[in-house]
C-alpha cells in the first residue's frame, strides 16, 4: 500500500476518534449544565417557598398557642377555646397555606383536625385522654411546621 494512502488512512482515523470524543465530550457538557440549571431552578422554587412559608407559618402557631393548656381554666373556656381554635384553623387552611404544607404537616393538620372536633367526653368537659391528644397533636403539628421551615436547600442533601 502506498505511503500517501496509509497516512490519509491513519489520519482519517485519528479525525473520527478526535470526532468522538469531541461528541462525548460534549454530551457531557450540556448535560451538566442542564443539570446546574435545573439545580438553580429548584434552588429559586425552594426559596419562594421558604419565604412564602415563612410568611403564612406563624399564624398557625398563633392559632395553636393556647391549645391544649388546660391548667386554671374552666370547662367552659376549654371549650370556647378549642371551637375557636378549630375555627380559625380550618379559616387559616383555606387560605394559600394548603398549598404549602408538606405531607407530614398536613397530616399532622389532619390529626389536630380530628382531635379538636370531638365532642366533650363527659358532656362538658374533655376526658384526661382528650386533652391528652389535643396536646400532643397540637405539638406534633407546630413540630412539623418548624420542620417545614427548616427544609431550606433540601436538594442539597
Amino acid at each position: 500500500m502506498d505511503s500517501r494512502v496509509e497516512a490519509a488512512i491513519i489520519a482519517g482515523i485519528v479525525s473520527v476518534i478526535v470526532s468522538l470524543i469531541a461528541y462525548i465530550v460534549g454530551i457531557l457538557k450540556i448535560r451538566n449544565e442542564r443539570l446546574m440549571l435545573e439545580k438553580k431552578l429548584n434552588r429559586n422554587l425552594t426559596e419562594k417557598l421558604y419565604s412564602i412559608r415563612l410568611d403564612a407559618y406563624p399564624e398557625g402557631f398563633e392559632i395553636t398557642a393556647d391549645i391544649g393548656k388546660f391548667a386554671g381554666r374552666s370547662d367552659e373556656e376549654v371549650s370556647t377555646e378549642i371551637i375557636k381554635t378549630r375555627k380559625a384553623l380550618k379559616s387559616w387552611s383555606r387560605k394559600k397555606v394548603s398549598f404549602l404544607l408538606s405531607e407530614k404537616a398536613l397530616d399532622a393538620f389532619y390529626k389536630l383536625d380530628q382531635a379538636l372536633k370531638k365532642n366533650p367526653g363527659d358532656n362538658t368537659t374533655y376526658t384526661a385522654q382528650q386533652r391528652t391528644k389535643i396536646w400532643e397533636a397540637r405539638n406534633r403539628f407546630r413540630s412539623s411546621l418548624r420542620e417545614d421551615v427548616g427544609l431550606l436547600f433540601e436538594e442539597d442533601v
